[in-house]
């Protein structure tokens, strides 16, 4: 059967505000179908069930972001891993990439940090902070040529591990609680110099 055209733009539109307004959870497929005019049989034609609705919004957003995040922690620690004992300079610039990234796609963004929960994009953070281990355990998995002690490296596996949820749980803090990108820019460096200041130390054999 011959499809209406627009009518998934405009699906798509309705359900970004419905989505926005009352959460993933909470926002109502038939609800969708009545505000965009059209019926829940046009919706199912177009997207298999409420999450690939919701999917269609977000995962471009999502997979941009960790995107930039791979290829910049790829980078960042293959110069690290090239250069033992020393750190490049600092990847402040990344950080400000995905921020002005999510600031471009600021509603696609909120709903990914805040309204996912009940779909898979609930663990977009816990994504970000999997990127940030894998490139890490590939230094830490060196340090023993650098002389330090396997507690040392247990400790540090630990740790930055940690420290990595912590800083990704709070990154995006801004946008969550509506501030201007411009606000955003000089939290982001203070964030970045804190823990980068922190991480080189640990990983400094004094």
């Amino acid at each position: 059967m011959r499809r209406i055209a627009g009518v998934s733009a405009k699906l798509l539109e309705v359900a970004r505000k419905e989505f926005l307004e009352k959460g993933y959870e909470g926002a109502n497929i038939r609800e969708i179908a009545a505000k965009a005019e059209t019926s829940s049989r046009a919706v199912y034609t177009r997207f298999a069930n409420k999450e690939a609705l919701f999917g269609a919004i977000v995962e471009p957003v999502a997979a941009a972001i960790l995107q930039i995040h791979a290829d910049a922690q790829r980078s960042y620690w293959q110069q690290a891993m090239e250069h033992p004992g020393t750190f490049p300079t600092d990847n402040t610039t990344e950080y400000l990439d995905i921020i002005a990234y999510a600031y471009e796609h600021y509603e696609e963004t909120l709903l990914l940090l805040t309204k996912s929960k009940g779909t898979r994009y609930d663990n977009f953070l816990e994504e970000l902070v999997a990127v940030d281990i894998t490139n890490r355990e590939d230094m830490i998995d060196r340090l023993d040529l650098l002389e330090f002690q396997q507690e040392q490296i247990q400790a540090l596996r630990l740790f930055t591990k940690n420290l990595t949820v912590h800083f990704f749980r709070h990154l995006f803090d801004p946008i969550i609680h509506g501030m201007s990108h411009e606000v955003a820019v000089v939290y982001t460096n203070y964030m970045v110099k804190f823990y980068e200041a922190g991480v080189e130390r640990l990983f400094i054999l004094e």
